[in-house]
């Protein structure tokens, strides 16, 4: 049975303004003043117009005039109209205290001075009031036997409600802002997660359900925290940072993915070890070290391609078992099963999984190692990859190209098209207090476990890095450059507009709260140009370069015949981001559209290296 919540934040303050108001009246007889019987020192007209915490005008609310004695007698009232105004006419200085009340929201209050009555003829105000009756309302199921689960305490802060039979649970008489949620099960287990104040809809955030209980799906982690796994959003994952190239330090951002176990980050990728605190010897049921993560399946992205190598596992007979393990969370599994299993040892070799049983779901991918039969060593993988068939090693994703981008490495249909929706809006580039080196929160930091490893820091944050797919193609990037993440052309060869050096992508469903894009960006010549492109991939095939709606920046405007670039020179705004150049893209027209946007550099006609630092990026 649903209990409403009821808020004690009113008693408090009633308590503590009843105090006040004791010591006030105490002090009053004592003193034998005639404070509340205080003379007419004139009057004025009081007008004034009352909004919500949003800006919108409010229709209906009570606007009371009272008197300051201890009764609050209202001398005069008035209602607001439907844009919010009101009007009371001739209102003596002893009812200057002034009222807005309207049923849902915080009421409001304040205290005119008696001078002004004397002085003015008409007081101006302005009220805002903040909704008040918004909540937050969910189901609770029990993770091993899906059915509802009773006397779960959901709180946050004072508000609390605690699940019935029905297994839901309803926290009333909030105000519309951000709330951290605790769930506490019967047995003393808890769970967390937070609600933004933007998820509210007319006042209301349906939470998705929530299943707790049940026993590990993988080692240490249950059904919830599963579901919870951060999203793979794109196709093309990087794990090592001992080469060049696409292998280079600067892309290998799979060390910000969660590990389980004994995880190394190591010069030939990311690495789980075999470890006896993690299982028993002989176990192919169990994960001894995994990592997993989120997405969505597409018949152009089914197949998953794992490219790794061994240390300390040499031979046939010291072989490392792995394999890869899917919770279907389309079809509300509570079990994992197992997708394939496969044996290593030696050098770098590309290992495939089809995935197609799972084609328009929406999943949770394991991948790990077993502790077979007590072999040891470590499973290092650089590469994780999705297409439509095996891929083999540094092989760009096959596809079929949109028409005008033929030179666009890996940007093919089966690729962009299959990227995992993107629901977040709001992209920092900023380095979170990351550096390039190998000590202490340096990216390039290894053998480390337990630590900061790599770009671990990233790990649950807004950054690019976890929410961008990055296209290295020969121009590179500069990740935790302070001023913000870099993209960046080659500096030598003529102009190349049509072939980008470097790209960002990610993939977004457009709706009214995220059809326009900002971004702050700088460049790092006083001359010289960087040229990038914004570009928009429909579902359909179509692939359009987007101009911006408005831009501030010291120079910048189209390419001639730039298809689609666009030049920027603006060298500044380090540590002060009101000085970065922005660029805002109108993206209205494709509502209720799968969008993917590319971001590239492109070589420009002079100069070095461009560089097209990114400050942030936002959706709204």
């Amino acid at each position: 049975m649903k209990q409403k919540f009821v808020s004690k934040i009113p008693l408090l303050c009633s308590v503590f303004f009843g105090l006040i108001f004791f010591f006030w009246s105490c002090r009053d007889k004592e003193e034998e003043v005639t404070y509340w019987k205080e003379s007419v020192v004139g009057t004025a007209d009081i007008s004034g117009r009352v909004t919500d915490n949003f800006g919108t005008p409010l229709d209906a609310v009570t606007v009371d005039c009272l008197g300051t004695g201890l009764k609050k007698e209202v001398f005069a009232s008035a209602t607001t109209k439907a844009d919010g105004t009101f009007f009371i006419s001739a209102v003596p200085s002893t009812a200057r205290y002034i009222r807005f009340t309207k049923e849902g929201y915080a009421s409001a209050s304040c205290t005119l001075e008696p001078k002004r009555f004397a002085e003015e003829s008409s007081i101006s105000l302005e009220a805002s009031l903040e909704f008040s009756m918004a909540k937050i309302t969910g189901t609770i199921l029990d993770a091993g036997s899906g059915k509802p689960m009773s006397g779960v305490l959901v709180a946050s802060g004072l508000s609390s409600s605690r699940t019935g039979d029905d297994g839901v649970y309803s926290i009333e008489g909030l105000t519309i802002s951000n709330y951290d949620l605790t769930f506490t099960s019967p047995d003393g287990s808890r769970y967390s997660r937070s609600v933004n104040a933007s998820e509210f809809v007319d006042g209301v955030i349906m939470m998705p359900v929530v299943r707790l209980g049940g026993e590990d799906i993988w080692p240490g982690h249950k059904w919830q925290e599963i579901a919870d796994a951060p999203y793979w959003y794109g196709n093309d994952f990087r794990g090592s940072t001992g080469f060049s190239g696409r292998w280079d330090w600067s892309a290998g951002y799979m060390s910000a993915w969660p590990w389980y176990g004994e995880f190394r980050y190591e010069a030939e990728g990311c690495a789980v070890v075999c470890n006896t605190n993690y299982g028993q010897p002989g176990e192919t049921d169990h994960f001894n070290g995994y990592t997993y993560g989120k997405k969505f399946i597409y018949e152009g992205n089914h197949i998953m391609t794992v490219d790794l190598m061994t240390h300390f596992a040499t031979t046939p007979e010291t072989a490392l078992h792995f394999g890869v393990e899917v919770l279907d969370l389309t079809a509300q599994a509570t079990k994992a099963v197992k997708v394939g299993e496969d044996t290593h040892y030696g050098d770098y070799a590309a290992h495939s999984f089809d995935l197609s049983a799972f084609i328009g779901h929406e999943i949770v991918i394991a991948y790990g190692l077993y502790w077979y039969d007590g072999t040891n060593g470590h499973l290092a993988t650089r590469r994780v990859s999705f297409a439509n068939r095996p891929m083999n090693k540094d092989e760009v994703i096959p596809g079929t190209k949109f028409e005008g981008m033929e030179a666009w490495d890996s940007f093919t249909k089966e690729n962009i098209l299959t990227m995992t929706i993107n629901n977040n809006t709001s992209f920092s580039g900023l380095n979170f207090g990351q550096n390039a080196g190998t000590e202490e929160n340096g990216v390039r930091r290894v053998h480390h476990p337990g630590e900061q490893q790599g770009y671990s820091a990233f790990a649950g944050t807004n950054h690019i890095i976890m929410n961008w797919t990055l296209q290295y193609v020969r121009g590179g990037v500069e990740p935790v450059n302070p001023d913000g993440y870099t993209i960046k052309s080659a500096g030598d060869g003529s102009a190349r507009y049509d072939n980008p050096d470097t790209y960002l992508v990610n993939r977004f469903h457009i709706g009214p709260t995220n059809d326009r894009m900002r971004i702050l960006v700088r460049s790092y010549h006083k001359t010289y140009r960087t040229v990038f492109r914004v570009t928009a991939v429909t579902d359909d095939g179509t692939a359009v370069a987007v101009d911006p709606a408005s831009y501030k920046a010291d120079k910048t405007g189209p390419v001639d015949n730039g298809k689609g670039c666009w030049y920027l020179v603006h060298n500044r705004g380090t540590g002060n981001p009101a000085e970065y150049a922005e660029f805002v893209y109108d993206l209205n027209k494709y509502q209720g559209q799968n969008v993917a946007i590319a971001i590239s550099v492109h070589r420009a006609d002079m100069g070095g290296e461009g560089k097209l630092c990114i400050y942030s990026i936002e959706m709204d």
